[in-house]
């Protein structure tokens, strides 16, 4: 019996998750007592009173922005947030009694971070008298709040026929490493009792079904289902009789933890799971696959459940349809700006998740017994299950075709994999061979300079993300070629089994594209791309499905299996028109109104020419937006002044648009 699986943690920094969980269970001030309780709080009261605050601020209303200071003390009095902020807007204001009185009280109610305090320029008049020194004095020697005592695991036994665990105040606490909540679950060590392996129809049934009778397969005691969407693409629970399914309790449902994206609380266990919804309005719609991956945080969230055994499957929805801006039926072409092993999405909406799920289910249950709490102990659920799930596609021919883009495109539909196949492979996997996990690590690359080399939003890069398993960069650079050098020296073999490495062009023009490996080991090489403007997905002729994105693949061979892919990905923007002379220098960029996900490029409306003196080097460029014209030098600077870059508002139904200082387009 467990009562908490150990939690693998392959990042250098842990992650950061605002959840809004403030002082609560204070002896002074008491409010919810448990972790859900508060984020509830937090979801339904503190929330929505801290977005109406930050509106009244951003709209110069401070009379307005007191008003929901006040308001936010009396309704939820145990939080800090309300009494603090007050204390700033009087300290601007010249109250200087009433601030402090509302700085204790914040203190008091939790705030101890005595050195924002310190740095907070709204509390500039109140830094020499000496109540000030005494207010940091004390928030530095507040102790450190206790969220909630430690939860105990729900145990789940066999006679619990609905095969449910309920996401409730007594089995959820809150794990500081992780940001967020997490669900603790415990089996019964004697197992399903009874209970059936599954009721699945075809070959992969029958083989489950033969295996259990046979004792040589593990089933899926053990293995946990959270959906989603409330149950609207849920897996029919008499499929996997062994198989337990998380719910969620109204109070969890109050905290927002049961929909969308996984990102909310961690759930104790291998799982999988799905929400076959999609962000639909406003600029900012998406699938759920997009909305995992547009941020560092959000990469790096997916690759520790990758690695702590959790796959979950989201529908692409219109994020991989042929078309252009809405043309075509309504398609975009493929705007993923990133590929990963981290998570499966389906090809379709609502329910085209469904097949995916029950394939990994089902190869779940087929592992010996054995080779699965193996598995289950290195944290290789994720990596083995994608491995086989790519791996049984029934267009590869060979096994050399697994290393080729047809295995890994980004999204799959249910002729891309073979249930039967799956589960064969799973139970014919050996306990001393169980497939390697890439590790990648940038060494070295280009560096381009915002103002200069590109034009983004601030603290806009051209890195997406870096995690171990998928390195995804934007090409926002306007040289002609760019360069990264990576490493997967990190990569492990779970038996110690010696590795062969293969890097490989999975989408993209491969005989434009150089990787050059850097060592004899394979483990070490240099990628070099071209700037590629938007191409016609492999495979995907026919609809004339197309994307803006080149995919490397990155594989480690152990002498029995490969590895489940990792990648180096680079996205062009599909809002630029760009020129370059024979020299692969730039001559201009237009920069139109094409869509591309507003998080990682926002409309600019200009026009860049470039000019070259007699020796080739560049001198500058000119702007134009309309009949507007700006002289830039190579610097970036107009006139030898600096320009300055910001995002301008256009509404709610539209994306924020770049400008600069200066320009018809700032602000």
């Amino acid at each position: 019996m467990r009562t908490r699986t150990r939690l693998s943690l392959g990042l250098a920094c842990a992650l950061c998750v605002c959840l809004a969980i403030a002082a609560w269970a204070q002896p002074t001030r008491p409010g919810p007592q448990t972790v859900l309780e508060m984020l509830a709080v937090a979801n339904l009261t503190i929330r929505p009173l801290e977005l109406e605050f930050a509106a009244a601020i951003q709209r110069n209303d401070l009379l307005g922005a007191e008003a929901v200071c006040r308001k936010m003390i009396t309704e939820v009095p145990y939080v800090p947030t309300g009494y603090y902020n007050l204390a700033c807007l009087l300290a601007v204001r010249g109250s200087k009694d009433e601030a402090f009185q509302l700085l204790d009280e914040a203190v008091d109610a939790g705030f101890n971070d005595a050195a924002h305090i310190q740095g907070d320029v709204d509390l500039i008049s109140l830094r020499d008298d000496p109540r000030f020194a005494e207010v940091v004095r004390k928030a530095s020697n507040a102790k450190s709040l206790q969220a909630a005592k430690i939860p105990k695991a729900w145990m789940i036994h066999p006679a619990n026929l609905n095969q449910t665990v309920e996401v409730e105040p007594g089995n959820v606490g809150f794990d500081p490493r992780l940001g967020m909540p997490v669900a603790l679950y415990a089996f019964d060590p004697t197992g399903p009792g009874a209970r059936a392996i599954t009721t699945l129809e075809g070959s992969a049934g029958d083989l489950l079904r033969k295996w259990w009778g046979e004792k040589s397969a593990a089933g899926n005691w053990g293995d946990l289902y959270d959906n989603r969407d409330n149950d609207h693409s849920d897996i029919p629970r008499p499929l996997f009789p062994q198989m337990t399914w998380i719910e969620y309790s109204e109070v969890a449902k109050k905290a927002n933890l049961h929909w969308g994206t996984a990102n909310t609380i961690w759930q104790d266990g291998v799982v999988i799971g799905n929400a076959s919804v999609a962000a639909t309005a406003g600029p900012y719609w998406r699938s759920m696959v997009r909305a995992a991956t547009h941020t560092p945080q959000g990469a790096a969230l997916l690759y520790l459940q990758y690695t702590n055994n959790k796959v979950y499957v989201y529908p692409c929805h219109l994020d991989y349809r042929p078309g252009r801006n809405g043309s075509a039926g309504g398609g975009f072409g493929d705007v993923f700006f990133a590929n990963t092993p981290y998570l499966l999405g389906s090809r379709g909406s609502s329910f085209t998740d469904r097949p995916h799920l029950e394939a990994l289910a089902a190869t779940m249950g087929a592992f010996k017994p054995d080779v699965k709490k193996m598995i289950v102990e290195k944290h290789l659920m994720a990596p083995t299950l994608q491995m086989i799930f790519r791996a049984s596609n029934p267009a590869l021919k060979t096994p050399e075709e697994y290393v080729t883009g047809m295995a890994h495109p980004v999204i799959f539909d249910k002729t891309q994999f073979d249930p039967a196949k799956m589960v064969t492979m799973a139970h014919e996997m050996p306990a001393d061979a169980l497939p390697p996990v890439v590790r990648l690590k940038v060494v070295d690359e280009d560096k381009a300079h915002s103002g200069q080399d590109f034009f983004a939003g601030p603290g806009q890069t051209e890195v997406i993300f870096d995690t171990p398993g998928a390195i995804a960069r934007v090409y926002r650079t306007l040289a002609a070629k760019r360069r990264i050098m990576v490493s997967a020296a990190e990569s492990i073999d779970p038996n110690g089994r010696p590795l062969k490495y293969t890097w490989a062009v999975l989408q993209g023009d491969a005989g434009s594209i150089s990787i050059r490996p850097l060592n004899e080991s394979g483990t070490l090489a240099e990628i070099v791309v071209p700037y590629t403007p938007r191409f016609t997905v492999a495979g995907e002729e026919k609809i004339k499905l197309e994307t803006n994105r080149i995919d490397i693949g990155v594989f480690a061979h152990n002498g029995v299996y490969w590895s489940a892919p990792a990648f180096v990905t680079f996205y062009s923007l599909d809002d630029e028109e760009r020129t370059y002379d024979a020299q692969g220098r730039i001559q201009s960029v237009n920069y139109n109104s094409n869509y591309v996900d507003p998080m990682i490029s926002l409309p600019r409306g200009w026009r860049d020419d470039y000019h070259y003196d007699e020796q080739g080097k560049l001198k500058g460029w000119t702007r134009s937006i309309g009949d507007r014209k700006d002289e830039f030098n190579a610097d970036g600077t107009i006139g030898g002044k600096p320009v300055r870059y910001g995002v301008r508002a256009r509404g709610t139904d539209l994306a924020p648009e770049l400008g600069y200082e200066g320009s018809a387009k700032s602000e």
